[in-house]
């Protein structure tokens, strides 16, 4: 079975729509995927209508053919997931998997117009506990921020705490991880220790190698945030980053602002929040 996938206004955002869309159609189809201009035979169109709101999609199939529409290329992406969802595809937040089976005659007869009640739909991630995705390997992060979009997530706000994904002051540095709190990986527990990816550090993995030196600490650190943001980009996310103001001198508030728009390029929004507390 041969299957086209037709992009109308290819972008980088329609682009990763489409490749998400042959992967779980080859997947769950064992169908050859063609990437085709020309539609005929069984085709998946996939349109950005700049006269639709930017977060409304649709969805219309006529048995042999499905245009999939959004008003943006992020709610095109919406659309893909909402028609994989319909045929059977279960999007988690840790996984996918399809409990019932893919129903392909379903998936080309889908006929829904959406129109989500809020323009950004998201999460905000206070980066900083043990248990949260500041303990990912990248490739876990990254793939955790695919799982939300494909569960129709269209934004998501990084919180910083001072010193963790960025630098508080002056002479000081990102890095510190777990408000610098140090946790060891259990050495009197090895059934324990064997689930978790650290040897004797818990952190971000990739970090333990370096975890002592400061400097590389804080580059890593601001690097793999940049990472995590960089594929919610490409899933077409609007992408905030939050920080607490903690002085009262403007100066140095600014100072820390300026920094963080050139650490953070990817960013949309930049949000200065009072302390907890």
């Amino acid at each position: 079975m041969i299957m086209k996938i037709n992009i109308i206004q290819s972008s980088p955002n329609t682009a990763y729509a489409a490749t998400e869309l042959a992967h779980f159609l080859k997947e769950y189809t064992n169908a050859e995927i063609v990437f085709d201009n020309e539609v005929s035979g069984s085709s998946v169109v996939l349109e950005t209508d700049t006269g639709m709101p930017a977060h409304h999609y649709a969805v219309h199939g006529d048995g042999t053919m499905l245009v999939i529409r959004g008003g943006s290329a992020s709610s095109v992406l919406s659309g893909v997931c909402d028609a994989l969802s319909e045929a059977g595809i279960l999007f988690e937040a840790s996984c996918y998997s399809a409990p019932l089976g893919f129903d392909i005659d379903k998936f080309f007869h889908i006929s829904k117009d959406v129109r989500p009640r809020f323009r950004l739909r998201g999460i905000r991630q206070h980066i900083n506990f043990p248990m949260d995705i500041s303990s990912y390997t990248l490739k876990e992060a990254k793939e955790y921020i695919r799982s939300l979009a494909r569960m129709r997530f269209n934004a998501i706000t990084f919180h910083s705490y001072p010193g963790q994904w960025h630098a508080a002051r002056s002479d000081d540095q990102a890095g510190h991880f777990f408000y610098g709190q140090v946790h060891p990986v259990p050495a009197d527990d090895p059934q324990l220790a064997a689930l978790i990816g650290n040897r004797k550090t818990f952190c971000i993995p990739e970090a333990e190698a370096i975890f002592e030196d400061e400097e590389k600490r804080a580059e890593y650190a601001i690097y793999w945030l940049n990472e995590v943001m960089k594929t919610a980009k490409e899933a077409g996310m609007t992408v905030s980053l939050s920080v607490e103001i903690r002085s009262d001198d403007e100066a140095a508030e600014s100072r820390l602002l300026r920094a963080l728009l050139e650490n953070y390029p990817l960013i949309d929004t930049l949000e200065s929040i009072t302390e907890e507390n």
